[in-house]
């Protein structure tokens, strides 16, 4: 395929997917619920979206007797299916529609740290909507807020998903690029990095107890704030029902980040086990 067919074919697929998500929101926006519970239905009974590795982690982590399995996985795949919705909804409502949802506490503590010249690792999780509480947060402070991602490998959808993350002003930057972008800031700033999920490899990870199980953690947080000096911060969301959220900061007084990271997730999870995404291979190096 010529470049110039290549470049036609990306951006029909750019806007294909910008019709798909702006299609999904109106379907959230009128049928919420409805959709919603076909959502759960199909995730849940049609395609059994991850069930074995669901409730492998529920048994070695030890969360629920083996009789209330059956429970909590239905539980945990209907706050999945409002995760989905959530989630498109998120990628094109206004703002004012999404902040009515979502209450922030402990900026103060990230504040404090700007204002000393540090920058600002804030250790986020897959517990609550995640996406909202990256959305908003640029818009509720004064300094600049960096959330770290994977890119996907679809360009197209790689970009649509860029738009829709950054437009309230948060900024985006690949791992790789990081630490460059931490060495050329002309002004401190919080650098957002989702730190529950399994690392490739065991190389370069650091180990921390969680539920028990000696755990393999993305170690480039930990590295970070002590390479350059970096203050720390856990958000913690809990829900509060019907769609809303509280966003806490606390911050993280340990210079052993990982294992204090994990000690507080671990904590928030066991009040609210449905809600964390249990369907992603947290333990896939742990034999």
């Amino acid at each position: 395929m010529s470049p110039k067919l290549a470049d036609v074919k990306e951006k029909l697929t750019y806007y294909f997917w910008k019709a798909i998500i702006f299609k999904g929101y109106l379907l959230v926006v009128i049928f919420g619920p409805v959709l919603t519970a076909i959502v759960r239905f199909i995730l849940q009974y049609v395609i059994k979206y991850r069930k074995k590795v669901i409730h492998r982690n529920f048994e070695i982590t030890g969360i629920t007797a083996a009789q209330d399995i059956n429970a909590l996985t239905r539980n945990f795949y209907k706050q999945l299916s409002i995760y989905f919705t959530e989630i498109v909804f998120g990628m094109v409502a206004p703002y004012h529609s999404i902040d009515k949802k979502v209450i922030y506490s402990g900026l103060d503590h990230i504040d404090k740290a700007i204002a000393g010249g540090k920058h600002v690792i804030i250790l986020a999780s897959h517990l609550g909507n995640w996406e909202w509480a990256g959305l908003l947060l640029a818009r509720k402070v004064k300094y600049p807020v960096t959330a770290v991602y994977k890119p996907l490998s679809n360009k197209a959808l790689d970009k649509v998903m860029y738009e829709a993350r950054n437009r309230f002003d948060v900024q985006l930057a690949p791992m790789a690029e990081v630490i460059k972008k931490i060495r050329l800031s002309p002004s401190p700033g919080a650098f957002m990095l989702i730190s529950d999920q399994s690392p490739a490899s065991i190389d370069g990870s650091i180990e921390a107890s969680f539920f028990g199980i000696e755990t393999p953690f993305f170690g480039g947080p930990e590295k970070l704030s002590k390479k350059y000096d970096m203050a720390v911060v856990y958000q913690q969301i809990k829900p509060l029902g019907k769609g809303r959220y509280s966003i806490n900061y606390l911050p993280v007084e340990s210079r052993e980040v990982t294992n204090e990271y994990a000690g507080m997730l671990e904590e928030d999870i066991r009040k609210h086990p449905a809600y964390w995404l249990w369907s992603h291979k947290r333990w896939k190096l742990i034999k």
